[in-house]
C-alpha cells in the first residue's frame, strides 16, 4: 500500500469519488508511514465521501495483559453470535474460526514488536488520526438507519445484534458488546496539518479493562511490572493482609488472647511465608484464606442465568485482582480460580462494574504503598466511570474514590478542613426523621430487629407489672409502639406502670416530642405511661442517680446500634456499660453493626467497609428507587461513614464497628451473660420479613446465641439478649 500513488487512478473531472474502507485500515497500523501515505493519496483524490468501517477495539496496547483482555472479551461477543447464527458443525464456521479468526488471536497473543500485525484501535483514535488529514465526520442519515434496523429484521437473532450511536458513528454490537464501527468521512479543503508534525501513537489507547499504571520498567530497584500491578520490594499486596487480626493493638476490646493473636500474625517469621531470593513475593495465608472464601462464596452463587448482587459482583473484582496480583512466571496460576471462567457469563454492565471495582482496590493498593501519582489517575478512571446516581456498584465506587482522594490529600500534608465528628453526629441525632422513617418503612433490617428485640422484652418481663424502659439512642418512637400495644393487651398481670427514660446528648426538644407522641398513644391505650428525658452533653457524664429507678420495677435496656460511636473512647464506653450494670436491669438488648471498621490497617478497614457497604447497597437497590430522596439523603449519610473510615485515622476517625465476638469478650468484663432468644422472637423477626416484597434476600441466621440479619447472606446486623449476672 506505500506504493500506492495518485496517479495510478483515472479521475475525471465531473466524477463522484466514493472511497470504502472495508475493515483494511487496522492493518497498517503497525506501519504508520504505509497508512499515513495511504491517507495522503485519497485526500488527492478528492473524494466526496469516505466510508470506513474498523473493528470497534483495542488490540494494541503496548501491555500484554490488557491487550489479551481486551481480546478475549471481544472475540467472545464474536463466538457467541458464531454460536447463535451457525451449527457448530458448519464447515465455513470452522473454517473461519480455524482460520482467520485463530490466526488473528495467535498473531495478538503470542507475538510482539513488529510480528504483531493484527492490530486494531477504537473509533476516538481513529477520529483523532482523521483530522490531521481534515477529515470531518458526518452524521448518517436517516434511510441509512433505516436500512440497518430493515437488515436485522431479515435475520432470527437479529435482535441481539445492537445497534447504537457514539457521536455520529454507527457502533455494530452483539448484544451490547461493541464489534464494529461504521463512519462517515469528507475532506474539507484547508484543514488539513502537516500529518507528520507528531508522531502516529496508536499505543496510548486505555480501554475499561487497562490498569491505567503505565508501561514496563525494568530498571533494577524500580518498581517492576507484572499482570497490571506495580510490586515493590519487601512490599505486602491487599491481599497479604485481607485477614489479618481485626482489634487494633491496646484498645479495650480486644482479649489478650486475641492480642496475642494479632501479634503472631504480625511476626514476619511466621507460617505466611518468608520472603527470599527465589520467592520474593510470597503467597500468604492472607491470601489463601481469602481465596478459600471466594471458592465458599461462588459454590453458593449461580453466575448463570441470573444477575449478581452487588457483594458478588465485588467478589468477582476481588478474584480478578487476585488474577492480575498473584501472576507467577509461569502465567496460569489463576485460570484455575472458580470464578474464572464464569466472566464470559456476565452482562456488559456486571463486567463494567467487575473491572470498575478492580481499578479501585488497585487505587486503594497504591494509596497504601503511597504511590499517590499511580493512585491518583486510577481515581480519576474510577471517578469518570462511576456515579452517585448510578448502579450500586458505580455509587459504591465513586464514594470510595472520593474517600481515597481526601486520604490522599491528608497523606500529603493538604489542610483539609472538614468536621467529621459534626458530620458524623448529624446522622446520629435524635428524635424524628423522614429519611429513618423511610429506611424503617422500605428496608427489612430494623423492623426485624424491632420486633425480636421487643419480642425478647415482652418474654423477660411477662409477669411484671411495673416496667421500666431505658432507650440508650431514641429516634422517632416508632420502635416502642409494637411493645406498647402488646403490653396494653396483657390479660394477666396488667402494667400499673409503664415508664421510659430516653438518654440524649443532642436534640433534646425533638426527644421531648417523640415522648409527647408516645404519650399520646400510650393514653389511647389506656396504658398508664410516664416519659422521661436524661440529658448530658457527654455520655461520659452519665450517673446513676439521674435515673428514676423504683424498687420493684423491671428494667429493660435497650442499646440501638448506639456503642459502637464510643469505640474510640473506651473510657466512654466503659463508664456507661458500669452504669447500666448499676441499674441492675433484667435484661440488656444490644443491636450492633455485624462489620470489623476498626482494623488498625488501613487496607484491611477498606476492603471490610467496602464489602459491607455493598451488601447495603444492594438492599437499597432492590428496595427503594435510585431517585428516591430519602434513599438520596441516606446514601449521603452513610457517605460521610465511609470519608471517615477511609480518609482519617487515630482520634478523628470515630466511624468504628467490630463483630459480635469481640462484643462478646467486652462484656464478659462486666459479668453480663449471652441469652438465647425465643422461638417466639424468631417467629416475629420471620413474619416480619413476610411483609417485604424482598423479604426472602433478607436472611437471618443464628451465632451461637445471637440472631445475625444479613443481605443475601452478607452480615449486617447483630441482635443480641443480655443479664448481668
Amino acid at each position: 500500500m506505500k506504493d500506492l500513488k495518485e496517479d495510478l487512478f483515472n479521475i475525471e473531472a465531473h466524477e463522484a469519488v466514493v472511497v470504502y474502507s472495508p475493515t483494511i485500515l487496522r492493518t497498517m497500523i503497525s506501519r504508520p508511514d504505509c497508512l499515513e501515505s495511504l491517507m495522503t493519496v485519497i485526500r488527492g483524490l478528492k473524494p466526496s465521501v469516505m466510508v470506513v468501517m474498523e473493528v470497534e477495539a483495542n488490540h494494541n496496547s503496548p501491555s500484554f495483559v490488557n491487550r489479551f483482555i481486551e481480546a478475549l472479551v471481544f472475540y467472545s461477543a464474536f463466538f457467541d453470535s458464531l454460536e447463535d447464527c451457525m451449527d457448530r458443525g458448519n464447515r465455513y464456521r470452522m473454517e473461519f474460526e480455524g482460520g482467520h479468526i485463530r490466526n488473528g488471536i495467535q498473531n495478538m497473543v503470542a507475538t510482539e514488536g513488529e510480528e504483531r500485525i493484527s492490530r486494531s484501535v477504537k473509533l476516538n483514535k481513529w477520529r483523532a488520526f482523521f483530522a490531521r488529514f481534515g477529515m470531518v465526520e458526518f452524521e448518517l442519515s436517516k434511510s441509512s438507519l433505516f436500512q440497518a434496523d430493515l437488515i436485522l429484521k431479515q435475520f432470527s437473532r437479529g435482535s441481539s445484534c445492537t445497534l447504537e450511536d457514539n457521536g455520529k458513528c454507527l457502533i455494530v454490537g452483539w448484544k451490547g458488546t461493541p464489534v464494529h464501527s461504521l463512519s462517515v468521512w469528507k475532506f474539507m479543503i484547508g484543514m488539513m496539518s502537516d500529518p507528520f508534525s507528531l508522531s502516529l501513537d496508536f499505543d496510548d489507547i486505555q480501554t475499561n479493562y487497562t490498569s491505567l499504571e503505565g508501561h514496563e520498567q525494568e530498571d533494577e530497584g524500580i518498581a517492576s511490572y507484572s499482570g497490571g500491578i506495580i510490586r515493590f520490594p519487601d512490599q505486602q499486596t491487599i491481599l497479604d493482609t485481607w485477614m489479618q487480626n481485626d482489634m487494633q493493638k491496646g484498645m479495650p476490646l480486644q482479649s489478650a488472647d486475641e492480642a496475642t493473636s494479632f501479634r503472631q500474625l504480625q511476626n514476619p517469621n511466621s507460617d505466611t511465608g518468608e520472603c527470599t531470593e527465589d520467592n520474593p513475593y510470597p503467597s500468604s495465608v492472607a491470601s489463601s484464606e481469602l481465596l478459600g472464601h471466594q471458592e465458599k462464596t461462588s459454590n453458593d452463587t449461580n453466575m448463570s442465568g441470573q444477575s449478581l448482587s452487588t457483594e458478588q459482583i465485588l467478589r468477582v473484582a476481588t478474584e480478578r485482582y487476585i488474577q492480575f496480583s498473584t501472576q507467577q512466571t509461569d502465567g496460569f496460576s489463576s485460570i484455575t480460580h472458580p470464578y474464572g471462567s464464569a466472566l464470559a457469563s456476565l452482562s456488559l454492565e456486571e463486567l463494567k462494574d467487575v473491572e470498575l471495582a478492580r481499578h479501585l482496590l488497585a487505587a486503594a493498593e497504591k494509596v497504601e504503598w503511597k504511590q499517590f501519582d499511580l493512585a491518583s489517575r486510577l481515581l480519576c478512571h474510577c471517578e469518570l466511570m462511576s456515579s452517585h446516581s448510578g448502579n450500586p456498584i458505580e455509587r459504591i465506587v465513586y464514594y470510595f474514590a472520593q474517600a481515597l482522594k481526601k486520604r490522599i490529600d491528608r497523606e500529603r500534608g493538604h489542610n483539609i478542613i472538614t468536621d467529621y465528628k459534626k458530620e458524623y453526629n448529624n446522622g446520629l441525632s435524635s428524635g424524628a426523621d423522614l429519611t429513618y422513617l423511610a429506611s424503617h418503612k422500605e428496608l427489612p433490617f430494623t423492623q426485624v430487629m424491632q420486633f425480636a428485640g421487643m419480642q425478647a422484652t415482652i418474654d423477660n418481663v411477662i409477669i411484671a407489672t411495673k416496667v421500666h424502659l431505658i432507650d440508650l439512642h431514641i429516634r422517632s418512637g416508632i420502635l416502642w409502639t409494637p411493645l406498647l400495644q402488646a403490653l396494653a393487651e396483657r390479660k394477666n398481670y396488667s402494667i400499673e406502670l409503664l415508664k421510659m427514660t430516653a438518654i440524649g446528648t443532642m436534640d433534646k426538644e425533638k426527644i421531648e416530642e417523640t415522648g409527647k407522641r408516645l404519650q399520646m398513644f400510650a393514653e389511647s391505650l389506656k396504658l398508664p405511661f410516664s416519659f422521661k428525658v436524661v440529658f448530658v452533653s457527654d455520655m461520659k457524664d452519665l450517673k446513676q442517680e439521674l435515673f428514676d429507678i423504683g424498687a420493684d420495677e423491671a428494667v429493660v435496656v435497650y442499646s440501638p446500634i448506639i456503642l459502637r460511636t464510643m469505640i474510640s473512647r473506651p473510657d466512654c464506653l466503659e463508664s456507661l456499660v458500669r452504669v447500666i450494670r448499676g441499674l441492675k436491669p433484667s435484661l440488656m438488648v444490644v443491636t450492633e453493626v455485624e462489620a470489623n471498621h476498626n482494623s488498625p490497617s488501613f487496607v484491611n478497614r477498606f476492603v471490610e467497609a467496602l464489602f459491607y457497604i455493598s451488601a447495603f447497597f444492594d438492599s437499597l437497590e432492590d428496595c427503594m428507587d435510585r431517585d428516591d430522596q430519602y434513599r438520596t439523603r441516606l446514601e449521603g449519610s452513610i457517605r460521610t461513614g465511609i470519608l471517615n473510615m477511609i480518609a482519617t485515622e487515630g482520634a478523628e476517625r470515630i466511624a468504628r464497628s467490630v463483630k459480635l465476638n469481640v462484643w462478646r469478650a467486652f462484656f464478659a468484663r462486666f459479668g453480663m451473660v449471652e441469652f438465647g432468644l425465643s422461638k417466639s422472637a424468631l417467629y416475629q423477626a420471620n413474619v416480619v420479613l413476610k411483609q417485604f416484597s424482598h423479604g426472602s434476600s433478607c436472611t437471618i441466621e443464628n451465632n451461637g446465641k445471637c440472631l445475625i440479619v444479613g443481605w443475601k447472606r452478607t452480615p449486617v446486623f447483630s441482635l443480641t439478649v443480655w443479664k448481668f449476672m
